[in-house]
Parts: structure tokens; sequence; C-alpha cells
């Protein structure tokens, strides 16, 4: 009888062992996995949020650059057409700027884009210096 009961307390105590070590390898996994969701979320929200900010920041710049070129070369534009001669260099350095800027982005700085802006500049100029002339 004594033999019995010591078979029993290994078996009872193989048996915890074995659903302690299994619950601590359950408890370690989820904590590892719920570590790595946590640190994937973050990974992905931190990069959205740089990739936002850098868009909204893209956007704003264009969008000042853009209005400034339109305010001030319109502006050129407007006054040489209204006021006359007297602003013609301030507006004619402007469109110099305009021109070089399209060539190099528009037209990649070479090739046919620059042959064909180099040609409305010119084209341009001479209206207006006519124009001028004359009236």
């Amino acid at each position: 009888m004594e033999q019995h009961s010591i078979l029993v307390v290994e078996v009872v105590v193989v048996v915890v062992v074995v659903v302690v070590v299994v619950v601590v390898v359950v408890v370690v996994v989820v904590v590892v996995v719920v570590v790595v969701v946590v640190v994937v979320v973050v990974v992905v929200v931190v990069v959205v949020v740089v990739v936002v900010v850098v868009v909204v920041v893209v956007v704003v710049v264009v969008v000042v650059v853009v209005v400034v070129v339109v305010v001030v070369v319109g502006g050129g534009v407007v006054v040489v057409v209204v006021g006359g001669w007297w602003w013609w260099w301030w507006c004619w350095w402007w469109c110099v700027v305009v021109v070089v800027v399209v060539v190099v982005v528009v037209g990649g700085g070479g090739g046919g884009g620059v042959w064909w802006w180099w040609w409305w500049w010119w084209w341009w100029w001479w209206w207006w210096w006519w124009w001028w002339w004359w009236w």
C-alpha cells in the first residue's frame, strides 16, 4: 500500500510540474505576442504620422511657392500692362526667373522643352518691345 501511495504522489507531482510548465510557456508566449503587436502598432502609427506630416509640409511649401510666384510674377505682368515701361525691367527679370524654373522643372533641364521655352521667351520679349516702342 505504501508503494502505491508513493506512485500516486509521484504522478501528481509530475502532472503539477507539467501543468505549471505549460501555463508558464503559454503566459510567456502571450506576453511576447502582445509586446510584438504593440511594438508593430506603435511603429505603424509613427510611420503614418511622419508620412502625413511630410506630405502636409510638402503641400504647404508647394502652395506657398505657387502663390508667391503667381502673386509676384502675375503682379509684375499686370503692372507692366497697366503701369507702362517703368516696371518693364522688374517684370523682365521675374519672367526670366519663371522661364528658367519652367525649363528646369518641366523641361527637365534639357531636350526639346528647353528650346520651346527659349523660343517662347524671345517671342514674348520681342512682342513686348514692339508694343512699348509703338505705344
